[in-house]
Order: structure tokens, then sequence, then C-alpha cells
């Protein structure tokens, strides 16, 4: 395991790590079927599986899921119609996980390098940093939608444009724990995400989002 004292640069995942993202995707799907006049027959907590899970495929995902088997769209225009619901959702909805901002905030302050990555579509990011107004708290945000990498590619194409800091993986998900480990990081997961147990498999594990800080305590550059 690495350090946590060697680590220069961090990387968090979004949904579930940033932001509790499952009532605002909720919304927006709330939002689309009403406009299409269709009624909405599953729970939120039902949708959780999928969070984490990339959605540039249809096959499997979110988007399946909630399409009605006699439904005269196919599961892309559904997919389109929820997704444009999002900036709306999300600029009436959203909030980041307790004290992200001020622990964004001291991590810098601490000399570190941030990075925000994600499995979302650019337009779903580009949504939540907005409504969040937190893209100035971060050195680099990249989705895998702009460059269609996986998870850990993305880590090593983030990592070697710092030079090759040491790095920290922090998710709440096992694709972010899995990235970490392919890449030679450290892993930090989110106790308090939508990843259920899968967290726990990480080097070490947070509660709250500001007990980071009680992990990454480099002193500020002089």
């Amino acid at each position: 395991m690495i350090n946590p004292n060697d680590v220069g640069l961090i990387i968090f995942d979004m949904d579930g790590t940033i932001v509790p993202s499952l009532p605002i995707v909720y919304e927006g799907i709330k939002r689309a079927f009403e406009k299409l006049g269709w009624q909405v027959t599953f729970s939120p907590e039902e949708i959780n599986i999928f969070f984490g899970i990339t959605t540039a495929s249809t096959r499997g995902s979110l988007y399946e899921f909630i399409t009605p088997v006699d439904s005269p769209l196919s599961i892309v225009e559904v997919r389109e119609k929820v997704r444009d619901e999002y900036p709306g959702a999300f600029r009436d909805l959203a909030q980041t996980y307790p004290n992200v901002k001020e622990t964004l905030a001291a991590l810098r302050r601490r000399g570190y390098k941030l990075a925000q990555y994600t499995n979302a579509t650019k337009i779903y990011l580009d949504a939540v940093m907005s409504s969040l107004d937190i893209r100035g708290y971060y050195d680099y945000i990249e989705c895998i939608e702009e460059n269609h990498l996986t998870k850990p590619e993305l880590v090593r194409k983030i990592r070697d444009k710092f030079g090759g800091l040491a790095t920290a993986v922090v998710g709440d998900r096992v694709h972010d724990i899995e990235a970490a480990r392919e890449t030679g990081a450290l892993s930090v997961g989110v106790l308090f995400g939508y990843g259920d147990d899968e967290p726990k498999q990480a080097d070490l594990t947070i509660n709250k989002f500001d007990d980071l800080l009680e992990i990454f305590i480099k002193k500020p550059p002089q």
C-alpha cells in the first residue's frame, strides 16, 4: 500500500462521493416520464445498482431498466429524454455531501493536486459542476465519455498529466478500487455512498468526506 504521506495527487469519483445524486437522477426520470405521460413504477432504491456504471451503452444500463417494455421510444430515445432533464433537476436539488467544498479547499492549501473523474456523460458532469459551483476546486476534470477511456486508463492519464505523482483514488464503488489497484494507486473507499459493502475492499475507508483531512496531512508548501 502507498503511504498516504507520499501522495501528491487525489482523484475523486463523483456520484456517491462528491454528490448524493440518486434523488436528483430520480427526479430527472420523473420529470421526463411526466412529459411522456408515463408512470414511474420503480423506486430510487431500485436504480441505485446502476450508479458508478458507465452509461456509454444501453445494454444492462439504467435506461434499459427504466424503459417500459411497451415503450414506443427506443432505449436511446428514453435516455436522451431523461438526460435533457438533468440540468434543471441539478439546478433545483443538487448539493454536495457535507463539508466537501471545505475539505477540497483544505487539501489544495496543503499542496495536493485534485482531479475529478467519472463514468458519467459530459452533459451530466457539466450539470453537476455548474449547479454545485465546484469546478474551481479541481486542477483537472474529465469524464470517460470524452475519450472513451476506462477508469484505470483515465487514472493513468491524469497521473501522467501531473508528472507521475503518487496517486490516491477516492470512490464508493468497486470500479474505483479496481482502478486504483490496476494503476498502483492508494484506494480510499467511501462508506457513505452507493457501493454498500464494496468500499470496504479499499486500502483505507472514510465515514464522512472530511475524514480525508486525517489521511492526507501533508503540510502546506512554504
